[in-house]
């Protein structure tokens, strides 16, 4: 019985030991349960800090970026403004100086046709007066600098300005028919001269110069055509860092309606086909105006050089140089008439 009664003891005193053993075993596994809970609360609540701190960042970002851009936008806006602004400025102050030159001359003509009628009414021969003898007729003077100076400024004569000579220079030349004093003057004889030519890369030699806009894409508004009218076929362009400008070299006259700032340009194209060479200047305005050079292809090259030098200027604003398709410069060909369909 004291057998029994003592192993019953010691069995309780297991399970006790059991109890006890199981209970802080559990105790161990809650603690460590929670500590695993609390990391990983920590390690999502960092986690969602840190998210809303890389958008917070995104987002601030974002509208940097647009503020820069809407300023960029404004300061162009204002800029184009501006310029439009003076070109048209300058086309006003343009008018109006053409407009006082045109009265001006106008005046200075219907004064000179005043002095002529005037001068005609009074040597003009009286009724009463009997018929004189006519007397023989006289030759005409020889030209003179008076004389030239006051023909017509846009008349040319090849003896108005020096020639260059060529390689192998005549003889005789202009000096040589002096006048003399025992018998009447001799008159040069007739100066001849070939199509125009030069080798100087700054003067490129063109057939002509046409002027579209959006309301006339095919015709031309406008054109100055090397040998028709008061123009010779010394019509030649220059690129500069100024931009591009057309003068008749022959009679040393600028066209000065036909100039090209360089700051009012935003692209300019150019292209090669059947032997010709075209080049398209476009404007910053409201018409789309478009300046269309035609040239020989052997001129292409004197274009390349002066185009390097354009955009090389201080006065280019964002300036683009790139191809014609060839369609475009196939159907410009077709509509000014120097190739056929």
């Amino acid at each position: 019985m004291e057998e029994f009664r003592k192993k019953r003891e010691e069995e309780e005193k297991e399970k006790q030991r059991q109890r006890e053993k199981e209970a802080r075993e559990r105790e161990f596994r809650e603690r460590k349960e929670k500590r695993e809970k609390e990391r990983l609360a920590k390690e999502a609540e960092e986690k969602e800090a840190a998210d809303k701190a890389a958008k917070e960042k995104a987002r601030a970002e974002a509208a940097a970026r647009f503020a820069a851009a809407r300023e960029a936008v404004a300061a162009k806006r204002a800029a184009d403004k501006a310029a439009a602004e003076k070109l048209a400025a300058e086309k006003l102050a343009e008018a109006k100086l053409m407009a006082e030159k045109s009265a001006a001359e106008k005046l200075a003509a219907e004064k000179l046709a005043a002095e002529k009628r005037a001068e005609s009414v009074k040597q003009a021969p009286s009724v009463n007066n009997p018929p004189r003898t006519p007397s023989p007729q006289k030759k005409p003077p020889f030209p003179s600098a008076k004389t030239e100076l006051e023909d017509d400024a846009y008349s040319f004569r090849p003896y108005d300005r020096p020639r260059k000579q060529p390689s192998a220079p005549s003889v005789f030349s202009e000096s040589s028919y002096a006048p003399s004093q025992s018998t009447a003057r001799t008159t040069p004889p007739p100066s001849r001269r070939g199509p125009y030519s030069t080798k100087d890369p700054d003067k490129i030699i063109i057939y002509g110069v046409y002027v579209f806009n959006n309301t006339f894409m095919r015709t031309p508004v406008a054109q100055l055509v090397s040998g028709k009218g008061h123009v010779t076929d010394g019509l030649i362009l220059r690129i500069t860092t100024e931009g591009m400008f057309v003068d008749d070299d022959i009679r040393g006259v600028a066209q000065r309606e036909w100039d090209v700032k360089a700051w009012t340009m935003k692209l300019v194209e150019s292209a090669e086909l059947r032997g010709f060479h075209v080049v398209r200047a476009s404007i910053r305005d409201q018409e789309g105006k478009k300046y269309v050079f035609v040239l020989q292809e052997a001129e292409a090259w004197k274009v390349a050089v002066g185009l390097q030098r354009l955009k090389k200027g201080s006065q280019v604003r964002a300036l683009g140089v790139c191809g014609l398709p060839a369609n475009e410069t196939n159907a410009v060909l077709e509509s000014l008439g120097y190739v056929a369909s």
